[in-house]
C-alpha cells in the first residue's frame, strides 16, 4: 500500500493506555526550500474512549494561552494502565487543526527515542540524503527552527528526567506534552504544569465497560457491570480489556464475574485477555516491566547504593502487598525498627513457638548502628513512586497502593513466598507497637487496625498457616484495645481458637464447634499441670479471650461456662492476688451485670476493687477500671447517686493520672454524662457530651467509632431534652458515617438505624419508624440470628411502633414472641424478660384486657421487688404501671394510694426535679381528677407545669403535655376561657415545633 503525498494518516484500530507506538511518519515530499506540515501520530483515539474531561480541559486551557514566544511543557503522570496515552491522542484529535506540526516520540528508552528521531529524519531530509548523516541534534534543531506551531508528545517517559531533557529541542518555542509513571518529571515542566491521572469515576468506568463489551447500559445487567468495575478498581486498561474479552468470548457478565473470582491471576495475565482489546501488554505485564527494572537494579554490582535501594524497594512492595492498600504510613516502618528489640527480648526465652527472635531483621531496614535507616527508606519509596507502583497522598509520609497493583504483587509470589511475606508484614505491624498505655499509642493502634485486619484476612486464605505465640499475643492486644468493630470480634475469636489449637493440639474444626466438652477440659487440665508457669499463663489467657469471644458472638452460655472455669483455674494455679485472677473476677462481675444479677455483680466487683486497692494502690489503672465497673453496676441497679459519686471520683483521678485527653478519661466523661441523664440532669449531660465529642473529634478524628458513639449519645440527650429535630439531624449524620466506614450491616450501623426510628416515633412519624424498624429487624435476623439480644430488642421496638399506629393485635403477637424467646434464652428473671412482660401488659391495656394487664403487672412487680429491690427505678415503673391499670379498672382509690407511694419514693431517690418524679406528680393529678378532686389536681398540675418549664423549657413535649392536662382540669372546674386559652397556646406551639 502506498501513502505517497499523504498529508496525514490515521490507524483505525483502537489502543489505549501507555501504548508503545510504532510511529508512522507520513508527510508531503519535502524540498530544500520549504518544509511541509508534519504529523507523526501512529494511532487514533480508542473507539471506546469515554470521560477524562477534567484532563482534556486542563490541557486545552494550558496550551491555548496566547503567549507564542514562550515554550510550554506539561506532564501527565500516573500508574501504568491509567489512560495517559489515550488522553494525549484524544487531545490531538480535538486540536488537530491548531498545530501544523505534531511529533510523537516513544521515550521508553534511548533506543526508542533514536528510532523515533530516525523516522522523523527520513521525512524532513531532502531526497537522496544518506541515512549515515543522521544525528539526533540535527533533527531536534530542525524541529526547533520550524516557524509554524509544533507540538511534541514524549510518551512513556518512565525513566529518569535526564533522558527527556537530553532530547528536548533547543530554544524557547514550541509545545511539549509528556506522559510518565514518574511524578519526578515535574521538575522539567514545573509542579503547577503537572497533573496526575487517577482512576475513573464509577459512572465513567461503567460507560467504558458497556462500550467495550457491547452491553446496553441501564439494563438488568447494570448491577453486574458495577460489580466488575469495582473488582477492577476503576482502572481503564483493565476495564477495556475485560469488556473486549466479554464481547469476544460472548460471555454473560455474571459468568465473567465468576471466572474472574476464580482465575483472577490467569485473566489479568492472559494473552487472550490482552489481544481482545488490541493492547500489546496484559494488565499484569504493564507492571511487570517496572518490577523487572527494579529487579535489574537490585543486582547492580557497580552501583551498590542503587542496588541497596532497589532491594529494599522490593521488600517494601512485598510488605505493602499484605497490608490495607490505603494509608500506609512511614511511621509503621520507623516504629517497627524502634520497638523491635523490646519485643524480641520479651519473647526470646519463652518455651513457645515465637517468630520475632529469629526474624530476618533486614526487613526492618536498620543501619550498622542498629538505627532505622530513614535515607534508604525514602530512596526506596522514591523508586516505587517513580514507577507509580505506590502513590503519595495529600498527607505527608502516607502512601497508597492501587488494589490491582497490590493483587499483582501478591499473585507474582508462590504460596510459600506469600506465607513468608504475610508473616513479614505482620511482624512489621506487631513490632511497631509500643507497650506504653498512652493516648498517642491508642490513636496509633486505631490507625494500624485496617492493616491488621487485612493482613489477618490474607492469612485465613492460606493452607495450614503457621502459629507464633509472640505475633498472636500482640495482635490480640491490638484487637482488644480497638474492640469496636464486629469484624475485630470475629478475628479475636479466630486468634483465640488458633491459640488453643496450637497450644493444645486440637484440630481447628473441633474448636470451631464452640463446644467446650469434658474431654477438652481433661486435656487442658493435663497441659496446665506442667511446671512451666509461663506456659500455664498463656493457655489460660487464650481460654480467657476465647470466653470473651464466645460472649461477643452471642454464645453466652459457652462464654460464661468457660469464663468460670478459667477463674477457678487461675485461683488454683496463680493464687487469689494474681492480676490475671483479678481479671477473671472482673469479667465474672461483668457477666453477672449483663445477666441482670446486679447484687452478685456488685458484691464481686466490690471484692475486686478492695483487693486491687490493697495490692495495686488507689491510683493504678486497674483499680480505676474496677471503680468504673462498679459505678456501671450501680447505674444498672438504679443507684444513680452512688454511681454519680463514684464516676466523678474516677474521672478526677484519670484526669490527674492520665491527662484530660486520654481515651479512658474521655470514656469516664461519657459515662458520667450517661449518669446525669439517668438522674434527669439532661442539660448537664448535654454540656459534658459536647465536650467529649469535641475532644474525640480533635484527638481521634471525625470518623473514629468512639467519636460516632459520642455523636449518638448527644443525639439521645437531645431527645431527652425534647430537641427531636436536632436529634434526628445528628443521628442521620452518624448513620451516614457508619454506613460509609463500617458498612450497611455492621451492628453499630443497625443501632443508628434503630435510634433514628425511635426519633421518628418521637416526632410522630410512626410510619417512617415502622418501615425502618422492619428493615433493622430483617438485617439483625440475617446477620445476628433470631435469638440475639439485639434482634429481640428490634422486635420489641417494632411492637411498640405497632401500638403507636393502633395495631395492638400485631403488637400483642410480637410481644408474646419476644417474651417467650427471652424466657428461653435469658431466663424468667432477667431484666429484659421483665420488660417484655411489662410491655405485653401495656398492650393488654390498649386492647381493653385490663384484667390480664393487672395480673401480669402484679407478677412483674413482685419479681422486680424480689430481684431488684423496692427502690429500683424499674420497680417504681411497675408500681406506676399497676396504678394506671387500676385507673382503667375504675379502682381510683387503689391507684391514688400507689401513685402517692411512687411519688414519695421517686422524690426520695431521684429528687424533686427528676423527669420521672414529675411524671408521678402528673399521674397523681390525673387520679385526683378521676376522684373529682379537681382543686387538688389543679394545684399539683400547676406545680408540675412550673417545674417542667424551669427544667425542660417551654417547648419540651412534657411541658406541653402538662399544659394540655391543666387545660383539661380547667374544663372540669368550669374555667372554660382559661382552658380555651391554654389549649390554643399548646396547639400553636406544637404546630411550630413540628413544622420546624
Amino acid at each position: 500500500m502506498s501513502f505517497k503525498n499523504a498529508h496525514s494518516f490515521r490507524i483505525q484500530r483502537a489502543e489505549i493506555n501507555d501504548i508503545k507506538i510504532d510511529t508512522q511518519n507520513i508527510y508531503n515530499q519535502l524540498t530544500d526550500e520549504e518544509l511541509s506540515p508534519l504529523r507523526t501520530t501512529a494511532a487514533c483515539t480508542s473507539q471506546n474512549f469515554v470521560g477524562q474531561e477534567v484532563y482534556l480541559e486542563r490541557l486545552h486551557q494550558y496550551f491555548a494561552r496566547a503567549n507564542t514566544t514562550e515554550r510550554k511543557m506539561f506532564l501527565l503522570y500516573g500508574m501504568g494502565g491509567i489512560g495517559k496515552t489515550q488522553i494525549c491522542l484524544k487531545f490531538i484529535d480535538e486540536k488537530a487543526s491548531q498545530y501544523v506540526n505534531i511529533f510523537w516520540i516513544d521515550i521508553t528508552s534511548e533506543d526508542t527515542v533514536i528510532q523515533s528521531l530516525k523516522e522523523i529524519y527520513k521525512k524532513i531530509s531532502a531526497a537522496g540524503t544518506s541515512a549515515s548523516s543522521f544525528s539526533s541534534a540535527v533533527v531536534l534543531n530542525r524541529i526547533s527552527n520550524l516557524e509554524s506551531e509544533w507540538l511534541i508528545i514524549y510518551d512513556n517517559a518512565d525513566g529518569s528526567p535526564e533522558l527527556v531533557e537530553k532530547y528536548i529541542p533547543p530554544g524557547n518555542l514550541g509545545k511539549i506534552l509528556i506522559t510518565s509513571r514518574n511524578p519526578a518529571l515535574s521538575r522539567i515542566t514545573s509542579h503547577e504544569n503537572s497533573m496526575e491521572v487517577s482512576v475513573m469515576s464509577e459512572e465513567t468506568a461503567i460507560e467504558l465497560l458497556c462500550k467495550a463489551s457491547g452491553i446496553v447500559k441501564n439494563t438488568k445487567d447494570l448491577n453486574d457491570v458495577k460489580i466488575v468495575v469495582e473488582k477492577l478498581h476503576y482502572l481503564p486498561l483493565a476495564i477495556d480489556m475485560a469488556g473486549a474479552y466479554i464481547a469476544q468470548v460472548h460471555f454473560e457478565i455474571n459468568d465473567f464475574i465468576k471466572l474472574y473470582e476464580k482465575f483472577r491471576p490467569n485473566i489479568l495475565n492472559h494473552d487472550k485477555f490482552k489481544g481482545a482489546s488490541g493492547y500489546n501488554r496484559t494488565v499484569y505485564k504493564t507492571w511487570e516491566i517496572s518490577f523487572q527494572k527494579i529487579l535489574e537494579d537490585s543486582i547492580d554490582n557497580v552501583n551498590k547504593d542503587r542496588a541497596a535501594t532497589a532491594q529494599y524497594a522490593i521488600t517494601l512492595i512485598n510488605i505493602c502487598a499484605f497490608l490495607h492498600y490505603e494509608k500506609i504510613s512511614k511511621s509503621i516502618f520507623e516504629r517497627a525498627a524502634m520497638y523491635f528489640p523490646k519485643h524480641k527480648k520479651q519473647y526470646e526465652n519463652i518455651d513457645l513457638p515465637s517468630y520475632l527472635p529469629s526474624m530476618d531483621v533486614s526487613i526492618l531496614n536498620m543501619d550498622e548502628c542498629g538505627e532505622w535507616d530513614e535515607w534508604l527508606f525514602m530512596e526506596s519509596i522514591e523508586l516505587l513512586l517513580s514507577f507509580s507502583l505506590i502513590n503519595k497522598t495529600k498527607i505527608k509520609s502516607l502512601y497508597n497502593i492501587h488494589p490491582l497493583v497490590q493483587t499483582y504483587c501478591q499473585d507474582r509470589l508462590s504460596v510459600t513466598e506469600k506465607q513468608l511475606w504475610i508473616l513479614n508484614a505482620r511482624s512489621i505491624l506487631v513490632s511497631s507497637i509500643c507497650t506504653e498505655d498512652t493516648t498517642a499509642e491508642y490513636i496509633y493502634m486505631n490507625k494500624l487496625l485496617p492493616h491488621v485486619i487485612q493482613n489477618l484476612f490474607h492469612n485465613n486464605k492460606l493452607i495450614n498457616p503457621k502459629y507464633y505465640n509472640d505475633i498472636f499475643s500482640i495482635l490480640a492486644n491490638i484487637l482488644r484495645k480497638c474492640d469496636k468493630f464486629n469484624t475485630e470480634g470475629v478475628y479475636r475469636l479466630r486468634i483465640a481458637l488458633t491459640y488453643l489449637e496450637k497450644l493444645l493440639g486440637y484440630h481447628e474444626t473441633l474448636i470451631d464447634s464452640l463446644i467446650i466438652n469434658e474431654n477438652m477440659w481433661l486435656n487442658i487440665g493435663q497441659k496446665i499441670n506442667s511446671d512451666n508457669l509461663h506456659y500455664n499463663i498463656m493457655v489460660l489467657n487464650a481460654l480467657y479471650h476465647l470466653s470473651i469471644s464466645y460472649w461477643n458472638q452471642g454464645e453466652k452460655t459457652n462464654g460464661q461456662l468457660l469464663g468460670n472455669k478459667v477463674f477457678d483455674m487461675r485461683k488454683q494455679i496463680l493464687g487469689n492476688e494474681h492480676p490475671d485472677t483479678f481479671q477473671s473476677m472482673d469479667r465474672l462481675a461483668y457477666t453477672y451485670n449483663d445477666l441482670g444479677k446486679y447484687k452478685d455483680a456488685e458484691q464481686l466487683e466490690i471484692e475486686v476493687l478492695n483487693m486491687r486497692k490493697q495490692i495495686l494502690g488507689n491510683q493504678h489503672p486497674d483499680t480505676l477500671s474496677s471503680m468504673a465497673n462498679l459505678a456501671a453496676i450501680y447505674s444498672n441497679f438504679g443507684k444513680y447517686k452512688d454511681a454519680e459519686k463514684l464516676k466523678i471520683e474516677v474521672l478526677n483521678k484519670r484526669k490527674q493520672i492520665l491527662g484530660n485527653e486520654h481515651p479512658d478519661t474521655l470514656k469516664s466523661m461519657a459515662d458520667l454524662a450517661a449518669t446525669y441523664s439517668n438522674l434527669g440532669k439532661h442539660q448537664d449531660a448535654e454540656k459534658l457530651e459536647i465536650e467529649v465529642l469535641d475532644l474525640r473529634k480533635q484527638i481521634l478524628g471525625n470518623e473514629h467509632p468512639d467519636t460516632l458513639w459520642s455523636m449518638a449519645d448527644l443525639a439521645d440527650t437531645y431527645s431527652n431534652l425534647g430537641k427531636h429535630k436536632d436529634a434526628e439531624k445528628l443521628e442521620i449524620e452518624v448513620l451516614d458515617l457508619r454506613k460509609q466506614i463500617l458498612g450497611n450491616e455492621h451492628p453499630d450501623t443497625l443501632w443508628s438505624m434503630a435510634n433514628i426510628a425511635a426519633t421518628y416515633s418521637n416526632l410522630g412519624k410512626h410510619k417512617d419508624a415502622e418501615k425502618l424498624e422492619i428493615e433493622v429487624l430483617d438485617l439483625r435476623k440475617q446477620i445476628l440470628g433470631n435469638e440475639h439480644p439485639d434482634t429481640l430488642w428490634s422486635m420489641a421496638d417494632l411492637a411498640a411502633t405497632y401500638s403507636n399506629l393502633g395495631k395492638h393485635q400485631d403488637a400483642e403477637k410480637l410481644e408474646i414472641e419476644v417474651l417467650d424467646l427471652r424466657k428461653q434464652i435469658l431466663g424468667n428473671e432477667h431484666p429484659d424478660t421483665l420488660w417484655s412482660m411489662a410491655n405485653l401488659a401495656d398492650t393488654y391495656s390498649n386492647l381493653g384486657k385490663h384484667k390480664d394487664a393487672e395480673k401480669l403487672e402484679i407478677e412483674v412487680l413482685d419479681l422486680r421487688k424480689q430481684i431488684l429491690g423496692n427502690e429500683h427505678p424499674d420497680t417504681l415503673s411497675s408500681i406506676a404501671d399497676l396504678a394506671a391499670t387500676y385507673s382503667n379498672l375504675g379502682k381510683h382509690k387503689d391507684a391514688e394510694k400507689l401513685r402517692i407511694e411512687v411519688l414519695n419514693m421517686r422524690k426520695q431517690i431521684l429528687g424533686n426535679e427528676h423527669p420521672d418524679t414529675l411524671w408521678s406528680m402528673a399521674n397523681l393529678a390525673d387520679t385526683y381528677s378521676n376522684l373529682g378532686k379537681h382543686k387538688d389536681a389543679e394545684k399539683l398540675e400547676i406545680e408540675v407545669l412550673d417545674l417542667r418549664k424551669h427544667i425542660l423549657g417551654k417547648g419540651h413535649p412534657d411541658t406541653l403535655s402538662s399544659m394540655a392536662n391543666l387545660a383539661a382540669i380547667y374544663s372540669n372546674l368550669g374555667k372554660n376561657k382559661d382552658a380555651e386559652k391554654l389549649q390554643i397556646e399548646v396547639l400553636d406551639m406544637r404546630k411550630h415545633i413540628f413544622s420546624t
